[in-house]
Parts: C-alpha cells; structure tokens; sequence
C-alpha cells in the first residue's frame, strides 16, 4: 500500500498558488468553512475521541 496523501498536497499547494492555504499540514488537514470561507482544521469541527476503559464493547 502507498501513501500519496503528502505527495497530492504539495502538488495541489503547488497547483493553486492563488488559495491561500494554511502553511502547517496537508490539504487532507482542512476543511473550508462556509460561513466564513476559510480554512479551518478539522480538529476543530469533529470532537477528539475519548476511550472509555468502563464502557462495554458492543
């Protein structure tokens, strides 16, 4: 298996040098908001997992 998700982000920086892209991360790091139209990480639209060791698997 190869990764070229590092790979596809530096030819698409390198493609769009118009899109003014965050300098920290890949394209696959963002998401573009549609409110506001900018670049926002993901981090910050999903919630961070969090393993409960007392939750019964299912």
């Amino acid at each position: 298996l190869v990764d070229y998700r590092a790979e596809f982000s530096k030819w698409w920086v390198m493609e769009f040098k118009t899109v003014k892209f965050p300098s920290q991360g890949t394209v696959f790091d963002y998401y573009i908001d549609p409110e506001t139209k900018k670049f926002e990480p993901w981090s910050k639209l999903i919630p961070q997992f969090e393993f409960d060791p007392e939750m019964p698997l299912q």
